[in-house]
């Protein structure tokens, strides 16, 4: 089974040293995001130091080079479509066009995305559920 891990289920399985995520599935777009809560969690937040920071990015860096990284970039209209239709925010209509899209089961701990993918049959789960 494939899966396709949102960004708060990917930060959170990264933190749980979780290695089945290698070969697993992102979208470009999750890059970003884990980027801006690591900077969140240091500048906003002061949860981490600025060395746990940049370590914990090294150690996301390596890990994303051993997965498959899906570009958006061509279906930027579908994906609006989704956000409009679902009332979610663009990125998590990425998320759910893409695991339809490559029929990927989708991972996440979003209680909105959850349940948006559950309305659209899409395979759903959370981190904590995550085995390959």
């Amino acid at each position: 089974m494939s899966y396709l891990l949102d960004a708060n289920a990917f930060l959170d399985l990264i933190r749980q040293r979780n290695m089945k995520i290698k070969d697993q599935y992102i979208l470009d777009l999750t890059i970003y995001e884990t980027g801006n809560a690591i900077w969140k969690e240091h500048a906003l937040f002061k949860s981490i130091t600025l060395d746990e920071a940049l370590k914990l990015m090294i150690n996301i860096q390596n890990i994303v080079s051993k997965m498959k990284v899906i570009r958006i970039q061509k279906d930027l209209d579908k994906i609006l479509e989704i956000a409009f239709r679902k009332h979610l925010i663009f990125y998590d209509a990425a998320y759910l066009y893409f695991a339809k899209k490559y029929n990927l089961t989708l991972v996440t701990n979003d209680s909105k995305l959850y349940d948006s993918a559950k309305d659209e049959e899409i395979e759903v789960l959370k981190s904590s559920e995550f085995q390959e």
